[in-house]
């Protein structure tokens, strides 16, 4: 199985993909002398310091007080001081949940002089060569092979990941060894992919929508779609998609703080100062809450128990013979943070569907979370869809609202059996078909590029333009042109070229070539004001071009009245859709430059 002897059939292609997980990571490969289906989309589960086969490893690192890696993912000690949950620093935009400190994370990283982009580059470059170096490449591809094969990689990111956090996760990546041609995919999307592609998943009929709710560690994703095509696979997100920062690490950190109140803060302190009794606790609690709700009768009446340690006993706290006991109330104050607000958007991507005439067939739950037997039930209860007969010992009421639930047929809840890997073979599906899969999207924020548009008496306002002495015109600064409109679809063909000038003076060109520059700009509205000094417009980042020869640069007619020799550039900015971004290129003359993208900074900003 290692030597697939199909040397002819062109150079070799291994596309990896990497699920990079806020608490766990898992990976996925395939080789370009395969067929592009599911079956041949390996998952990796082998990893250094793993005791056993597993679809992933924790995500986690540690370093030497120098900032070298000292150990990283199954071969972290607990004991250890380590560092997880990083992933969550490259989202800016977004609060992270009670539990979970930005500032101390950010204080215990510049102790190290790192970054949240240089954690995750760490992170990552030890998984990629952990993959790369590992048993079931060498099983499955063959180790000479590897050598000469030519690697594209594939990381994961959530939907709701701004432009600034893909950006930075690209720079990561990048900075991890993995290249300047890397894709990313969206979580859910490549969940939908592969649910569909893998038989004996879902298999809905053309026209028939779908919502996909992906809970991992750190975030929930929903996002719906419907199938355009049968034979061949085309999705179509139909509504804007939501999420939030919520997910199964925040669950942890609750039975976390839930145990020290119960054990008293010194004897918490005792207990997880051992490590490894702690971290047998927590996988304990963490195996018993993905089963919680098999059997509702059961488990909602009486609980469960999690071992902790005789010597921790303490009947009134409710531990005895080392076993801290734990009623169906008690593990749902745990649970429903996070399940209230899946429920609750997932009930919003079904009311927004109906609002534009579609209807829901499926809602697909995945990630590490999204296989929990409790959160199936919560959604199909919301949705009035039959479970099983609750005890009588009910919890309180769920966040239904009645209003937000349109009268349609029931639909099915289902969790795949891969939804753990679902993710990273969709991405690598996703990227082996060109991102031909998902062919539009529906962004959830407006992008416009600023220009200055010659002033027109019947839209803009006199006494803001200004004079262009160089095309003798008056002009509007600080207007945008908003290419990307928010709830608006955009199709993975989408492109648009844009033509720009720029004047400077001679001197200044000679002297620094005056790289071309422009300005992105965000808005969250549906309907953007057409000025930059909006307050509902925000600069996101400046657009630069690289690599501008200066004999591109023409010199102006000396017939005009200026008083300093002056040049101009003609360049154009050019807008595509590669999976979840947006991405810009230019050319001036005959001359195609790359983009540079210098974001503006934050009250947080790493550095």
């Amino acid at each position: 199985m290692a030597q697939h002897g199909r040397q002819s059939a062109g150079a070799l292609v291994l596309t990896i993909g990497i699920d990079f997980g806020n608490a766990r990571s898992g990976a996925a490969v395939h080789s370009s002398w395969d067929k592009k289906t599911p079956s041949n989309v390996t998952t990796i589960r082998e990893y250094p310091g793993a005791k056993q086969k597993v679809e992933k490893i924790p995500t986690r690192i540690s370093y030497y007080p120098d900032g070298t890696v000292k150990a990283w993912g199954a071969l972290v000690d607990p004991k250890q001081d380590y560092y997880e949950y990083f992933k969550l620093l490259l989202e800016r935009d977004r609060q992270l949940p009670h539990g979970i400190s930005r500032p101390d994370m950010l204080r215990r990283l510049r102790r190290l002089r790192k970054t949240p982009i240089d954690i995750v580059a760490d992170f990552l470059r030890e998984m990629s060569q952990a993959i790369l170096g590992g048993r079931t490449m060498a099983r499955r591809i063959g180790p000479d092979l590897i050598d000469i094969a030519q690697i594209r990689w594939v990381v994961t990111v959530p939907a709701i990941w701004s432009e600034r956090a893909k950006h930075d996760t690209r720079q990561a990546a990048f900075q991890a060894g993995m290249g300047t041609d890397i894709d990313l995919v969206s979580e859910p999307a490549a969940a939908a992919i592969f649910m569909i592609e893998s038989a004996g998943s879902i298999s809905p009929d053309p026209n028939e929508a779908f919502v996909v709710c992906d809970v991992g560690g750190g975030t929930i994703d929903t996002i719906t779609h419907s199938v355009d095509g049968a034979e061949d696979l085309s999705l179509s997100e139909v509504v804007e998609g939501d999420g939030t920062m919520e997910g199964g690490a925040f669950v942890m950190e609750r039975f976390k703080s839930h145990t020290r109140s119960r054990l008293g803060g010194a004897r918490f302190d005792q207990m997880a100062g051992h490590g490894r009794l702690w971290q047998l606790t927590s996988e304990e609690f963490e195996g018993k809450m993905c089963t919680f709700g098999e059997n509702p009768e059961v488990d909602y009446d009486k609980g469960f128990s999690v071992r902790i340690d005789s010597k921790f006993d303490s009947p009134a706290a409710g531990i005895v013979d080392g076993d801290m006991i734990m009623s169906g109330r008690q593990i749902w104050e745990l649970l429903d943070p996070t399940v209230d607000k899946a429920v609750y958007l997932v009930q919003d991507q079904v009311a927004s569907a109906a609002k534009v005439g579609i209807k829901i067939y499926y809602i697909v739950l995945v990630g590490g979370f999204g296989q929990s037997p409790y959160l199936a039930n919560r959604v199909e209860e919301a949705f009035g869809i039959p479970v099983m007969s609750r005890a009588s010992t009910q919890r309180r009421d769920s966040v239904q609202d009645e209003d937000t639930i349109p009268a349609t047929a029931p639909m099915q809840v289902l969790q795949p059996p891969q939804g753990q890997t679902a993710i990273v073979q969709g991405a690598v599906l996703q990227a082996i078909s060109g991102h031909g899969f998902v062919i539009s999207h529906v962004p959830r924020y407006s992008l416009g590029i600023g220009y200055e548009p010659e002033y027109d008496p019947s839209i803009h306002d006199a006494t803001k333009r200004k004079w262009d002495k160089v095309d003798g015109c008056y002009r509007m600064p600080k207007q945008i042109f908003w290419h990307i409109l928010r709830g608006r679809n955009v199709s993975k063909d989408y492109q648009d070229l844009v033509e720009y000038k720029r004047f400077e003076t001679a001197s200044q060109v000679k002297k620094d070539g005056r790289t071309p520059q422009e300005e992105l700009y965000i808005s969250y509205e549906n309907n953007p004001p057409a000025s930059a000094k909006s307050p509902l417009v925000k600069e996101l980042c400046t657009l630069e071009m690289v690599g501008v020869p200066l004999s591109v640069w023409e010199d102006i007619p000396t017939d005009q009245k200026l008083s300093q020799k002056m040049k101009v550039l003609y360049y154009f900015l050019k807008l595509s859709v590669r999976g979840t971004e947006i991405v810009f290129q230019g050319q001036a003359g005959d001359y195609q430059t790359s983009i540079t993208k210098t974001f503006k900074s934050t009250a947080d900003d790493d550095s």
